[in-house]
C-alpha cells in the first residue's frame, strides 16, 4: 500500500534542472524505491517513519523530450506505477477568480484552443476538496494534517474539453511559453475565486499586521486565515517550479484604504516563505488587476504593491494591464462575468509570457520603465525614466496623467513635453533615443514641489510608453511621490457646477498622490434593475431611456458617479435632497437606492406635504421638484431606520430607481441639490460653502 503527492501522476511535469522530492504515506518504517526509467533506470529509496510518513529526494534531471516512468516499490514489492513523465519548467499559478476564470468564458477560447492544440505543454488544476467556498462565504479551516496532495489530472492542449475546462489564463501563458522553449512547459494551477492573501499565508503570519487581521474572517470560533495555504502550498512542499504567477488583489482592493497600506509588507512575506517552502528558481511574476471595475481608488495601491515587491526582492516581475484591452462580458451569449473578470487575456498572457521569458529563461533584463528622480527648478518638473532606451506616446496625442502639486498638495493636471539632448520641446510622439527626460509643467503651479502620473483609476488613458533594452514596448507604470498612508483628501474643483455631460474632467488630491482623467458622469442600473436602460446628455440634462424589460421587474436607475475618483461626496453633511425631473410618459418613482462600501443597501423616498411618499406616481410631461429626507432610509427587510452620519459617509453608489410599464419612457433629470442646515452643521472646509441667497451646495447641480 501507497499513498504519494497527487501532483505526480500520469503525464506530469517535473521541474527540471532541479532536485525535488517525492512525499506520501505507507506502512510504517517500510522501506520506499522509487525507480526512474528511461533508456536506464536511476533507483532512489527512502524508510518510512513510524507513522508512515516518508519522502523520496531525486537529484536535478535535465529537460527535453524524453518521457520518463516512475515505479514505486513498497518492501521490494511493486506498489504504483506514473507514465508519460516529462522534465521541463513548470509554473505555479495562484491566486484568486482572474487566474481560475476557465478558458471557455474567455471572448477567444475557441481560437485558442485551435492555434495551442498540437503544443507540447501540459496543464493541471489542483480541485478544491477541501476548503471549497461555501455559501456563508467561508473557507474551510484546514490544519497541517500531513496528508499527501490531492490526486490531479494532467492534460495536453490537444484535449480541447479539459482545455476549455482549464484556467484560460494559464493556458494562454503556457502556451505562448512554450513557443520558445526546447522541452516542455508545465503549468500547475491553485488558484481559487475569492481568495485573499490571508488564505494564503499561515495564520501566525498576521501577528504584526493589525489591518489584515480585523479582516480575518471567523467561522465557528475558527479563523479561515491560512486555510489554502495549509491545504495547497503546504503539500506542495519539496516541489520544485520554475517560478509563481501571483495573480491576486481584488478581494484587498474592495477591504479599502488600512489593508492596502499593509498589503505590500505581507506580499513580500508571502514571497519569502513560498522560496523557502519549494525547490527550484521560484521567481515570481506578479500580475496587476484590472482597474475598471471598482468604485474606489483602491485598486492603485494594490497594483503599486506589486512595484513594490519588484524593488525589494530579486527575481521579481511586475506585469501592468492599464494599458491593454479591458473587456469584461461576453458578446456572443455564452454568459456573463462579473465586472472585475477580464475575459480577453491574450495580450495580458503573452506581455506576461514575454516578462518571464526574457528575465527567468533568457537572463535579459526586462521591467516596466518607471520613473526613476524628479528635479523641480524653474517652476518646471524634470523626469526621468529608468529601465528604457527611448520614450514616446503611444498614441501619437499629447502626454495625458500627469499631475502637479505645490507645498499645500493641492494636485492639478499638468502638461507634459519630451525633451531632447539640445533642451527644446518636441512632439510627445517624436522617436528618441538615448537619455531622455519629461519635462512637466502646469500654469496653475508656480513652484511645484509634488508630482503623480496615471495614479488613481486612469491608469488606462495615460499615454507614455518606453521600449526596453530588450526591445519590448511597455507602459511607464504609474507613479506618486509618497507611499506612505494616506489620510486627509483635499481637491481642487475647477467648477463650482458639476455640468450634465457625457464624461468629467476629475483631479486628484492631497496626500493620495494625485491624478487625473475622465470618467462617465451617469450609468444605469448600477445597483440594479434593467441593463438595457440607456443614459444620454441633451441640453443642460441627463436622460436615462428605459425599454420595457419584464425580466428586471419593469425597473432602471439613473446613477450619478457621487464618488467621483473617491473625492468625498460629503452626503454626511446634508440632511436633504432635492431633484428636479420630468418623465415623458407616466412612471412610478420608487426611490432614490445607495449602496454602502460594505454592501448594506437601503434607500430613501420623497417628502410630500410632510409625508414620505413609496410609489410616487409622476405624470407625463411635467417638470416636478421633489425632496428626500436623509435622516432616515428604508430597508426593504428591516423597515424604517435612522440614516446615521457615520453610515452616510459609506455610500459608494446612489441610484434614483424608476418602474416604467410603458414600451419605451425617458425620464429627464434637471439637477440635483444637496441642503444642510447651516447653524446645526457648519462647514469649516472652505471648499463646501453654501451660496450667497439659497443655502446649498452646488457639488451637484445640473443645468442652471
Amino acid at each position: 500500500m501507497i499513498k504519494i503527492n497527487g501532483y505526480f501522476t500520469d503525464g506530469c511535469v517535473i521541474q527540471a534542472d532541479s532536485e525535488f522530492s517525492i512525499a506520501g504515506k505507507t506502512a510504517p518504517l517500510a522501506e520506499v524505491r522509487a525507480d526512474l526509467c528511461e533508456k536506464e533506470t536511476l533507483s532512489f529509496c527512502a524508510r518510512a517513519d513510524e507513522n508512515g510518513d516518508f519522502s523520496v529526494l531525486i537529484p536535478p534531471i535535465k529537460g527535453g523530450l524524453s518521457t520518463y516512468s516512475l515505479i514505486f516499490y513498497v518492501d521490494g514489492v511493486k506498489e504504483k506505477t506514473i507514465r508519460d513523465v516529462v522534465f521541463g519548467d513548470v509554473w505555479l499559478g495562484a491566486g484568486q477568480s482572474n487566474l481560475e476564470l476557465k478558458l471557455k468564458y474567455l471572448s477567444d477560447c475557441d481560437k485558442a484552443t485551435e492555434e495551442f492544440k498540437n503544443s507540447a505543454f501540459r496543464f493541471a488544476d489542483l480541485p478544491n476538496t477541501k476548503s471549497a467556498y461555501n455559501g456563508a462565504g467561508f473557507f474551510g479551516l484546514q490544519q497541517e494534517d500531513g496528508e499527501p496532495l490531492a490526486e490531479v489530472k494532467w492534460n495536453m492542449p490537444d484535449d480541447k474539453s479539459a482545455a476549455l475546462e482549464t484556467a484560460g489564463f494559464s493556458f494562454l501563458f503556457a502556451g505562448e511559453m512554450q513557443k520558445h522553449s526546447d522541452y516542455p512547459v508545465g503549468v500547475f494551477n491553485v488558484a481559487v475565486g475569492g481568495s485573499n492573501i490571508t488564505h494564503w499565508l499561515p495564520r501566525e503570519r498576521f501577528d504584526n499586521f493589525p489591518a489584515f487581521r480585523s479582516e480575518i474572517k471567523v467561522c465557528d470560533g475558527k479563523t479561515e486565515a491560512g486555510s489554502l495555504y495549509y491545504e495547497k502550498i503546504c503539500p506542495l512542499k519539496g516541489l520544485a517550479f520554475r517560478g509563481v504567477v501571483w495573480y491576486l488583489g481584488e478581494s484587498v482592493a474592495w477591504t479599502g484604504a488600512p489593508t492596502c497600506a499593509e498589503y505590500p509588507s505581507l506580499l513580500i512575506e508571502l514571497i519569502d516563505l513560498y522560496r523557502d517552502l519549494l525547490r527550484g528558481t521560484m521567481n515570481f511574476l506578479l500580475m496587476d488587476i484590472g482597474i475598471e471595475g471598482y468604485d474606489e481608488f483602491s485598486v492603485n495601491f494594490v497594483n503599486e504593491a506589486n512595484s513594490i515587491a519588484q524593488k525589494a526582492r530579486n527575481g521579481v516581475i511586475r506585469c501592468p494591464l492599464f494599458d491593454l484591452s479591458q473587456k469584461w462580458l461576453i458578446p456572443d451569449g455564452k454568459g456573463t462575468c462579473h465586472p472585475i473578470h477580464l475575459v480577453e487575456k491574450r495580450e495580458h498572457a503573452g506581455r506576461a509570457a514575454d516578462l518571464c521569458r526574457l528575465n527567468f529563461i533568457e537572463n535579459k533584463p526586462a521591467r516596466c520603465p518607471e520613473i526613476s528622480s524628479i528635479e523641480y527648478k524653474d517652476g518646471k518638473a524634470f523626469v526621468r525614466l529608468s529601465d528604457c532606451v527611448r520614450i514616446f506616446s503611444s498614441d501619437g496625442r499629447d502626454l495625458f496623467g500627469f499631475a502637479l502639486a505645490g507645498n499645500d498638495g493641492k494636485f492639478v493636471a499638468a502638461d507634459a513635453k519630451i525633451a531632447g539632448n539640445d533642451g527644446k520641446f518636441v512632439a510627445a510622439d517624436a522617436k528618441i533615443v538615448g537619455d531622455r527626460e519629461i519635462v512637466v509643467s502646469s500654469p496653475y503651479i508656480s513652484s511645484p514641489s509634488r508630482l503623480t502620473y496615471g495614479f488613481f483609476l486612469y491608469n488606462d488613458v495615460c499615454n507614455l510608453a518606453a521600449e526596453t533594452e530588450s526591445g519590448l514596448i511597455l507602459p511607464v507604470l504609474p507613479y506618486r511621490d509618497k507611499t506612505e498612508y494616506f489620510g486627509e483628501l483635499f481637491y481642487e474643483e475647477f467648477n463650482p457646477a458639476f455640468f450634465a455631460r457625457e464624461k468629467m474632467y476629475e483631479n486628484s488630491f492631497g496626500d493620495l498622490g494625485g491624478g487625473a482623467g475622465y470618467r462617465d458622469c451617469y450609468r444605469a442600473s448600477e445597483i440594479f434593475g434593467s441593463k438595457l436602460a440607456r443614459v444620454s446628455y441633451g441640453d443642460g440634462e441627463v436622460i436615462l431611456s428605459i425599454p420595457y424589460d419584464p425580466y428586471a421587474s419593469c425597473m432602471a436607475g439613473l446613477c450619478p458617479n457621487i464618488l467621483r475618483v473617491n473625492q468625498p461626496h460629503y452626503l454626511d453633511r446634508y440632511d436633504k435632497l432635492s431633484v428636479t425631473l420630468k418623465a415623458e410618459k407616466p412612471i412610478t418613482l420608487i426611490g432614490i437606492h445607495f449602496r454602502t462600501c460594505d454592501g448594506k443597501q437601503f434607500f430613501i423616498v420623497p417628502q410630500i406635504n410632510g409625508n414620505k411618499q413609496r410609489n410616487y406616481q409622476i405624470p407625463a410631461d411635467k417638470s416636478i421638484n421633489l425632496d428626500f429626507d436623509l435622516s432616515s432610509a428604508i430597508d426593504i427587510r428591516e423597515g424604517d431606520f435612522p440614516l446615521p452620519r457615520d453610515l452616510r459617509k459609506k455610500i459608494a453608489l446612489m441610484q434614483i430607481t424608476f418602474r416604467s410599464t410603458e414600451k419605451e419612457n425617458k425620464v429627464h433629470l434637471r439637477k440635483i441639490v444637496p441642503y444642510y442646515n447651516a447653524s446645526e452643521n457648519p462647514s469649516s472646509d472652505a471648499k463646501i460653502q453654501p451660496a450667497a441667497k439659497e443655502n446649498k451646495d452646488k457639488l451637484f447641480i445640473y443645468g442652471d
